[in-house]
This record gives C-alpha cells, structure tokens and sequence, in this order.
C-alpha cells in the first residue's frame, strides 16, 4: 500500500486530503530525510516543502535515493510555487486543513 511522508502536521493533513492517501508527519527535514516507512509499505510519495532555502527538497530527494536504492518506488512532489508547501496549496484552492 502507497503511504506519503511530509515535513510537518498541516502539510500531511493537507497532502492526505490533496493526495487522498495516508500521511505520516516526520516534524522536520531532518527526520524526514531519515524516516523509515513501516513495514508492509511498497510506495512512498515524499510530499515535500519548496523552501526557498532548498532545505525541504534536499531532504525529500536524500530520501527518496535512499529509498530508491532500498527498493522502494518512490515519487516526489513539490508544490511549483516557491516557499510554499502543501498546506499553503491547499489553502490556495479554498479549503482549510483543521
């Protein structure tokens, strides 16, 4: 089964909702860039932040290599509108992620 993993809580809540797919919320780059999908999982979608900094994209492709290289299928998603994340995308489209 297909999970996705995101940076902080409003971005999973919202990338549950955009990608209508289970979400785990990693708090940080740096945890997401280490995080370990559970057992059972075959797919990763990496619901990454488009930080001015690039913080979040590198974390999201450091992940997805090492998860690539494990075997998984992995895809990445980065909102096109630099320094938003998932959450302010879906904001943008009306909805609010309460």
């Amino acid at each position: 089964f297909p999970v996705t993993i995101s940076e902080g809580i409003e971005t999973a809540l919202a990338a549950s909702r955009l990608f209508s797919v289970p979400v785990w919320a990693a708090t940080n780059a740096t945890l997401l860039e280490s995080w370990i999908p559970p057992e059972g999982v075959k797919r990763v979608v990496i619901a990454a932040d488009n930080d001015e900094s690039f913080t979040g994209q590198s974390a999201a492709y450091s992940l997805a290599r090492r998860l690539m290289r494990d075997g998984y299928e992995v895809d990445v998603r980065i909102p096109e509108r630099q320094g938003m994340d998932w959450a302010d995308v879906h904001q943008m489209a009306g909805e609010s992620v309460e």
